[in-house]
This record gives structure tokens, sequence and C-alpha cells, in this order.
């Protein structure tokens, strides 16, 4: 295998790529740096023309506004990290 310096992944794309692509020896050499390079914001995205629509806003704020006042967002984002979430590729 040749030497590739970085490939810009986010940890929990590159952690499933390479779990799903390499041996268990090549995994070993890969390492992640604690430099940031990008932050990524997330945004839902619903029409203002649709007047039901403020509605699903307000219960989207509201329930994530729940799950990180009780620990599921933070739970969540830690499932993901350990690849708790990851489904297999299938190969065919």
């Amino acid at each position: 295998m040749k030497r590739i310096d970085a490939i810009p992944y986010t940890r929990h794309v590159a952690r499933y790529f390479t779990k799903n692509n390499l041996t268990a020896e090549q995994r070993e050499q890969i390492i992640f740096s604690p430099t940031v390079m990008e932050t990524r914001r997330y945004h839902i995205i619903l029409s203002n023309r649709i007047p039901e629509n403020n509605k699903f806003k307000e219960l989207f704020n509201q329930g994530l506004k729940n799950i990180k006042a009780n620990g599921t967002y933070d739970k969540i984002q830690q499932n993901l990290q350990q690849g708790l979430y990851d489904h297999p590729i299938n190969k065919n």
C-alpha cells in the first residue's frame, strides 16, 4: 500500500470505510488528527410557504432541546463515534 499523508474524512465516516475496506493490519496504520479542519452544521429545511411547517419546526426544536437536556443527544453522538449505527457494506 502506498503512503497517503492525509485524507479529510469525518471520523465516523473514515472509521466505517476502514472497517469495511481495510485489513486489521492496514487499520492499525491509520491515525486520526486531533486538529479540527472543518466544523459542519446541519439544518432542517422547511418551507415557510406551508403554514403547518411552523408547528413541525417548533416540535423539532423542542424535541432537540429535550434530548440535549436529558443526555440522549450526547449518548447518540457517543454511539455514532463508537460505530454502533454502522451497517456492513453489501459487496455482491
